[in-house]
C-alpha cells in the first residue's frame, strides 16, 4: 500500500512541477506561421524563430511594445539579430516596407522578419567575416 502511495505522490509531484514550470516559465515554442495577437504571443513566436536558428539570449527590445509589432534581439556567435514580430497583415506590410526602404538585407516569413542588428563594430566584424546574406541563412 505504501508503495502505491509513493508512486502516486511522485506522479502528482511531477505533474505539479510541470504545471508550475509552464506557468512561471519563459516563452513557449509555437509554429512559425503563428499569428500573434499580443506581446506574449509575439514573444513566443520570436522565441520559436530564435530557437530554430540556434540563436540564444532572446531579449525584448521594447518592453511596452508598439501597436501590433514587437521587437526582439538574439545572439548567434558574434552576430546580433533583430526579430520583428507582426500582429497582423497591416503591421506586416508596413514593417516589411520599412525594412525594404532601409536597404538592409532581411529574411521574412509568416508574421516575422529577421535582420542583422545595427550594432556598429559587431555588425562590421560579422560582415567582414561573412557575406551579410549568409549570416541570415539560419533564418531562411
Amino acid at each position: 500500500m505504501a508503495h502505491r502511495f509513493r508512486g502516486f505522490a511522485i506522479i502528482l509531484y511531477a505533474a505539479l512541477l510541470a504545471g508550475v514550470m509552464q506557468a512561471c516559465g519563459g516563452p513557449s515554442v509555437v509554429p512559425l506561421d503563428a499569428l500573434p495577437s499580443d506581446s506574449s504571443q509575439g514573444e513566443n513566436l520570436a522565441y520559436s524563430v530564435a530557437t530554430k536558428a540556434a540563436c540564444g539570449s532572446l531579449d525584448k527590445l521594447d518592453p511596452a511594445g508598439t501597436q501590433g509589432t514587437w521587437h526582439f534581439t538574439c545572439q548567434k556567435g558574434a552576430t546580433s539579430y533583430d526579430i520583428a514580430v507582426f500582429g497582423g497583415d497591416a503591421s506586416r506590410r508596413s514593417g516589411l516596407k520599412a525594412l525594404q526602404d532601409a536597404g538592409d538585407p532581411f529574411v521574412a516569413k509568416g508574421y516575422y522578419a529577421v535582420t542583422i542588428a545595427p550594432s556598429g563594430a559587431s555588425k562590421d566584424a560579422a560582415a567582414g567575416a561573412s557575406p551579410i546574406s549568409s549570416l541570415l541563412d539560419p533564418f531562411r
